[in-house]
């Protein structure tokens, strides 16, 4: 009997392994996005021509559009509506894709809002530990639109914020 706890008390010691992270978690993977067109920003408070309810996120997994949908999160579809003081309007923020697959540091995620728009953000992630996301640069449609080591070149209308206009 002895001989059989021993054995089963080192496997599941062999079984068991704790990885270290050192500096804690940091989730960091929020874009803003300032949508406008002529007549002014599409989700003006006072005026919004698209809704909450219109906005549709999907992260690209495995080659395929899945819909972000979280019933546990605050933010259960992948974003919020917020606003910007300094703009004095709303911004959608947009919690990104940040599970890299298959080698690569970069990840896409589609942003549907109604049937008119559709946009691809593709965004380059720094994983300082194995449980930590961190959204380093971020492109529109292929075009480069923020990087975090020179946030003022691609123009970035908000300073060192991830955040940038889109005009439809």
């Amino acid at each position: 009997m002895k001989k059989l706890l021993l054995l089963f008390l080192g496997l599941s010691l062999l079984a068991c392994s704790k990885e270290r992270i050192d500096g804690g978690v940091l989730i960091d993977v929020g874009v803003g996005l300032h949508y406008i067109n002529k007549a002014g920003n599409l989700f003006d408070s006072r005026s919004p021509v698209y809704k909450e309810s219109d906005v549709k996120i999907y992260n690209i997994t495995g080659g395929k559009e899945v819909l972000f949908s979280q019933g546990n999160l605050t933010y259960s579809g992948g974003f919020d509506v917020r606003p910007v003081d300094s703009l004095g309007t709303n911004v959608i923020y947009v919690f990104v894709n940040h599970e890299l697959e298959g080698g690569k540091n970069t990840a896409k995620t589609i942003v549907r809002i109604g049937s008119d728009i559709v946009d691809t953000l593709t965004c380059q992630i720094s994983k300082p530990n194995s449980a930590s996301s961190i959204v380093t640069k971020v492109w529109l449609n292929g075009k480069l639109k923020w990087d975090i080591s020179n946030p003022k070149d691609p123009v970035a209308e908000f300073g060192k914020q991830r955040a940038f206009t889109i005009y439809k």
